[in-house]
């Protein structure tokens, strides 16, 4: 059997006993367009049964429907869930603290290893001063060695010179 919608035009004695319902404007609207769309595809009894341009309207228009229904028991949802967002910011806080520990465990690791890197860079700085003057110094004498290496050839070529003409 197939769906079938009723539409009535009077409210039946039945529908004051329940409680109202609140109908929202696209509510409303959705249900406008459902009685519109009725009213164009109708062709007389059992018409619309197999009009596909009808059924695929309609089908739209309650998928609408649903999504709006759904929305709105999740709204109502949330409304009695009022516990739930406070235990989800207890549960952020935590997360929150466990994370700043984490942090502060980190920032000390970090720091820690800082201090150990300008100490090595320190010692290392003394290190090249150390070699540096080291080297310095090893070049001054070298550049006196030198001298005296050349002042001694001299004199020997010059002695040589000397004891050479008195030979003669």
């Amino acid at each position: 059997m197939g769906l079938m919608i009723l539409f009535p035009t009077q409210p039946s004695p039945r529908s004051h006993s329940a409680p109202p319902v609140k109908k929202t404007g696209l509510q409303a609207a959705l249900l406008e367009t459902l009685v519109d769309l009725v009213d164009r595809s109708w062709g007389g009894c059992r018409s619309l049964h197999s009009n596909e341009a009808f059924l695929a309207q309609a089908r739209h228009i309650l998928s609408s429907v649903e999504e709006l229904t759904i929305a709105q028991d999740g709204s109502t949802m949330v409304g009695e869930d009022a516990g739930s967002p406070a235990l989800e910011s207890k549960s952020l806080q935590s997360r929150l603290a466990e994370q700043r520990q984490q942090h502060a465990r980190e920032m000390s690791e970090v720091t820690a290893e800082l201090h150990r890197a300008r100490k090595e860079l320190n010692d290392l700085r003394q290190h090249l001063d150390t070699s540096l003057e080291e080297n310095s110094g090893l070049k001054s004498l070298l550049f006196s060695m030198k001298k005296e290496v050349k002042n001694a050839d001299a004199a020997a070529t010059l002695n040589l010179q000397i004891t050479g003409k008195f030979v003669w």
